[in-house]
C-alpha cells in the first residue's frame, strides 16, 4: 500500500472518530454486527441440539434466529437512512430486552443463556446514551432481583437450571457491568464535550483575526458564500477601510500602542456600523466591512469617518489620534465567483481616496 493510501485511510479514521455523530453511528454498525455474528453462531449452535427434548431449543432457536434477522434488518437501515438509525435503535431496544427476558425465564441451556443479559447495559449505553441507557439497564436490573431474590421469581425460574450461587451473585455481577459501562459512558461525553470546545476554539482561530477578534479573510470568504446562496437580497456593497499614516502612528508611539488602536478602531466598526452583514480584518490597518441593501447608508460612512477623526485612541495615557480612508463598491451581482473583482473594485476606490487626499470615503 503506497504511503498516499495508507494517510487518506488514517485520515478516514481520525474524520470517524472525531466526529461525534460519524462515531456513534459507526459504533452502533460494529455493535449491530457483532451480535448478529454470534447470534447466527447460537441459533446454528441451536439447531444441532434440537433433539434434545430436555430442553426447550426449539425456543431458544426461534429467539436467536428471529433476533439475528431483526439485527441485520437494523445494520442495512441504519447504513443507509439517518432517520432509520434512531428507529432502528428504538426498535432494538425492544427486540434485545425481549430476547434476554426469554433466556431469562426459559434458562436454556442449564440457566447459561441468562450470562447474555450482562451485555444490556454496555449495548443500551450505546445506542441509547447514559440517561436511557441507565433506565433500561436499571429496569432490567429489577426485574433480575424479582426474579432471582424475592418468592415470586423463585416460583417464575424454579426450574430453570439457576444454582442457589448464581441466584445470590448474579445481580451483583450484572451491577457491576452497570457500573462500568457507566463510567465508560461518562467519560466518552466528557471526551466528545472537551473535543467539541477545542473544535470550536480551533474554528475560531481559522476564521477570525486573533488581535481585534473580527473575521479574517476564511470566516469572511466562508460567511459571503452562504448568504450568496440565500439570494435573498437586491444589492451587496464593500467597504475597504484603512488607517491613514497608521505606520507613522506606529513608528512615534510603538506597536503595543499600534496594536491597541486596532483593536479599539474594530470595536467602533461593530459598534458604529452594526447593521452590517460582516466586519473583516483584511490585513494590517485595513478592513472590511459587507453589507446588503441599505444596511448602510452613505450618511452613515460620512459619520463614522467624522467620528474616527474627533475620536481619541488612548495607551498608557498616551492620547493618539488618527482618520480613515474608505473605498466603496456596490452590485446587485449574487455569484460568488464574481467577488475577488467586487473586491478589486473597493481596493481601487480605496486606494483613489488614499491617493486624493485621505480622511474620504470614495465611491467606485
Amino acid at each position: 500500500m503506497e504511503k498516499k493510501e495508507k494517510r487518506k485511510i488514517i485520515e478516514i479514521i481520525k474524520d470517524l472518530l472525531l466526529d461525534k455523530q460519524k462515531y456513534e453511528k459507526l459504533v452502533k454498525l460494529a455493535s449491530y454486527a457483532v451480535l448478529f455474528s454470534v447470534l447466527v453462531v447460537m441459533t446454528i449452535m441451536n439447531v444441532f441440539k434440537l433433539s434434545d427434548t430436555s430442553q426447550n431449543y426449539a425456543l431458544l432457536t426461534y429467539t436467536t434466529g428471529s433476533m439475528a434477522v431483526l439485527l441485520l434488518i437494523n445494520f442495512v437501515v441504519t447504513l443507509f437512512s439517518r432517520l432509520g438509525t434512531k428507529i432502528c435503535a428504538g426498535l432494538f431496544a425492544f427486540e434485545l430486552v425481549g430476547m434476554f427476558a426469554i433466556f431469562l425465564v426459559t434458562g436454556v441451556p442449564d440457566g447459561f443463556s441468562a450470562l447474555w443479559i450482562a451485555l444490556l447495559p454496555i449495548t443500551s449505553m450505546i445506542f441509547f446514551g447514559r440517561m436511557w441507557g441507565s433506565i433500561i439497564s436499571g429496569f432490567m436490573f429489577i426485574v433480575l432481583i424479582l426474579c432471582f431474590w424475592t418468592p415470586v421469581g423463585h416460583y417464575i425460574i424454579q426450574y430453570n437450571g439457576y444454582g442457589a450461587t448464581f441466584k445470590t451473585r448474579f445481580p451483583v455481577l450484572y451491577l457491576a457491568f452497570f457500573a462500568v459501562a457507566f463510567i465508560l459512558e461518562t467519560i466518552q461525553i466528557y471526551q466528545f464535550s472537551a473535543l467539541e470546545k477545542i473544535n470550536r476554539i480551533n474554528e475560531g482561530y481559522s476564521t477570525h483575526d486573533g488581535l481585534t477578534g473580527l473575521f479574517n479573510r476564511k470566516g469572511f470568504y466562508d460567511l459571503l458564500e452562504i448568504e450568496l446562496k440565500k439570494k435573498t437580497y437586491n444589492k451587496i456593497g464593500f467597504i475597504i477601510f484603512d488607517l491613514d499614516f497608521f505606520k507613522k502612528l506606529n513608528d512615534t508611539y510603538g506597536h503595543v500602542a499600534g496594536d491597541e488602536v486596532l483593536i479599539e478602531f474594530a470595536k467602533l466598526i461593530e459598534e458604529k456600523l452594526s447593521n452590517s452583514l460582516a466586519t473583516c480584518r483584511w490585513g494590517g490597518e485595513e478592513f472590511l466591512v459587507c453589507y446588503v441593501d441599505d444596511q448602510i447608508k452613505k450618511a452613515d460612512l460620512d459619520e463614522f469617518k467624522k467620528e474616527i477623526e474627533k475620536h481619541e485612541f488612548v495607551s498608557d495615557d498616551q492620547i493618539m489620534k488618527t482618520t480613515v480612508s474608505g473605498g466603496v463598491f456596490e452590485t446587485n451581482d449574487k455569484d460568488f465567483d464574481n467577488h475577488k473583482e467586487w473586491l478589486k473594485n473597493a481596493d481601487t476606490a480605496l486606494y483613489k481616496a488614499k491617493e486624493t487626499g485621505r480622511n474620504k470615503i470614495v465611491y467606485f
